[in-house]
């Protein structure tokens, strides 16, 4: 089986990474249109329940992430600044948390999926799934702004749904010991930090606003250097550790909006036997999300039925997602990535209703034949 990924990012990278594990022999090639090493961002978190999570997939990774991360187990709040005359604030204790640089979560997988034998091709820039040649599945991960799904809109549907408030992904040379909330006000309103450290003498400094305040401030129009300085201003009393004043950091610091990506189908595309799975709407390592599912999921008309079924097995469990219609779910037999051939009784667990689509979540039971 040959397989493309169009997309070289954490999504990209940990599918091949499983993919690879469970099935050998498959050729799985990632195309990535920037370079090594060059990356948009920060810091990115993780929770204990995540980092469990990705033991039980690869212990290898986990061991390369804990080698390179800073822990933490405080959430600390403070309302009206850090550095303000009265400081207001609470903090939560007995969480666990573990932050690293995105660049450096992105080396980890992509050494490993090298050593597992999946080729990378950096600064191959892929618009069009047809230029991928003979190959048996593509993975769209080319990120939230996928030119994949935008080529085959009329196949996938999507509806986005973009959250009304805007944040600025921003670093700090300020020196942090726990998950940090600041909520400060100014004369164009209420801005909301959320801050980690994730290594020596660097932290992620993510600025949050509604969008009554991002007009008024104007922010919409600033560059980034201007958004850094603006920031810098704001936050000057809260940077500023025992008479040391600490900068805010940009590096391709934009404002963004955090949207919902829904797709009303899942469809073969009829470029061969191509399938074009999309990824999920938070990537691997969003800013904001400390426990992210690292999941694949996808909207679906009201005749497809989302099942939990291979390439990957534990104990009893299977953990993939696969479109199947009601139909074929009722008699769908699989081998397993061990060579067992097994059936599966569904029933259903939970069922989701938008007003455009439907999504029916089944548990599986497993007899073999």
């Amino acid at each position: 089986m040959k397989i493309a990924c169009i997309g070289g990012g954490p999504g990209g990278l940990y599918f091949s990474i499983l993919m690879k594990k469970a099935f050998p022999a498959a050729e799985i090639a990632i195309h990535e249109r920037q370079a090594r090493g060059e990356t948009f961002g920060w810091g990115v978190v993780f929770s204990d329940e995540t980092m469990a999570g990705f033991r039980e997939d690869d212990p290898q990774v986990v061991d390369a992430i804990t080698d390179a991360f800073a822990y933490w187990r405080d959430i600390d709040t403070y309302r009206g600044g850090i550095g303000a005359d009265e400081v207001d604030h609470v903090r939560s204790t007995g969480h666990g948390f573990c932050g690293m640089s995105r660049i450096k979560l992105l080396g980890i997988l992509e050494d490993r999926a090298v050593e597992l034998g999946v080729e990378i091709h950096h600064g191959s820039d892929i618009t069009d799934p047809a230029d991928l040649g003979d190959v048996d599945l593509i993975l769209a991960s080319d990120g939230i702004n996928s030119a994949t799904r935008e080529r085959h809109a009329e196949h996938f549907r999507p509806y986005p749904d973009p959250r009304p408030n805007h944040f600025c992904w921003l670093g700090t040379d300020r020196p942090l010991e726990a998950f940090t909330f600041v909520f400060k006000e100014n004369e164009h309103g209420l801005f909301c930090v959320h801050a980690y450290p994730y290594q020596p003498g660097t932290s992620t400094w993510i600025v949050e606003c509604q969008p009554e305040t991002f007009e008024k401030a104007g922010l919409g129009d600033m560059t980034e250097d201007e958004t850094v300085a603006y920031m810098q201003r704001l936050f000057e009393r809260d940077l500023q550790v025992d008479g040391h004043q600490y900068q805010v950091l940009g590096n391709k610091s934009i404002w963004r909006q955090f949207p919902t990506i829904r797709n009303e189908r899942a469809s073969e595309l009829g470029l061969r036997r191509d399938v074009v799975v999309e990824e999920p709407h938070h990537g691997l390592g969003d800013p904001s999300s400390a426990d992210n599912p690292y999941g694949y999921g996808v909207g679906c008309p009201d005749d497809w039925v989302d099942t939990q079924l291979p390439p990957r097995q534990y104990g009893p469990h299977f953990r993939r997602h696969l479109m199947v219609s009601p139909a074929e779910a009722a008699d769908l037999t699989l081998l397993t990535p061990d060579g067992e051939r097994c059936r599966f009784k569904m029933e259903v667990c939970k069922m989701e209703e938008d007003g455009r689509s439907r999504t029916v979540i089944g548990r599986l039971e497993r007899e073999f034949l």
